[in-house]
């Protein structure tokens, strides 16, 4: 199992920053609702990606490693210091200091922005549902999660949740 988690870590990383790529072109065309659901779903990976080198290091058993695969709840839980670090502050591009809302990293807007639903006797289309800035918010999000996975890494920590544990 070891070798495999590694190699779990790694696929789903490269996975997370090719969603975030694709999500990044659909969001310059204006399909905010797909781009967000992109974006959403590399924030899993991310997430699977460590839970990955937790199995890796030690730090959790591959059992622990089957939930993240079929498990949002479970997914979501272990992202909350990706959403902690967001909300705390990111820096953007001219390094201004800018704050994510919590509420817009959810699978609610996931959801939200692949199908139909309805509110209060209306229709709520994806395209109404998700705004160009909760795709910025979550790509930023799941951009300043790599970026300190980066770092860690860099820094020569190890690898997997342990190290982004508050």
């Amino acid at each position: 199992m070891k070798k495999l988690s590694y190699t779990i870590f790694v696929a789903a990383h490269n996975n997370a920053v090719r969603l975030l790529g694709s999500a990044e072109k659909l969001c310059e065309v204006g399909d905010y609702p797909s781009a967000y659901a992109l974006a959403y779903t590399a924030f899993e990976e991310v997430i699977k990606s460590q839970r990955a080198a937790d199995v890796y290091t030690g730090f959790a058993e591959e059992s622990d490693l089957r939930k993240i695969f079929s498990d949002h709840k479970e997914k979501q839980h272990w992202g909350e210091w990706i959403v902690a670090d967001a909300t705390a502050g990111l820096h953007d591009e001219d390094g201004n200091l800018i704050f994510i809302d919590p509420k817009i990293v959810s699978f609610k807007n996931r959801n939200r922005g692949l199908y139909v639903d309805f509110e209060n006797g209306k229709v709520v289309e994806p395209k109404v549902a998700i705004a160009r800035d909760m795709v910025d918010a979550m790509v930023r999000t799941v951009w300043g999660a790599i970026d300190q996975i980066m770092a860690k890494d860099f820094m020569g920590e190890q690898i997997g949740t342990k190290g982004f544990m508050k």
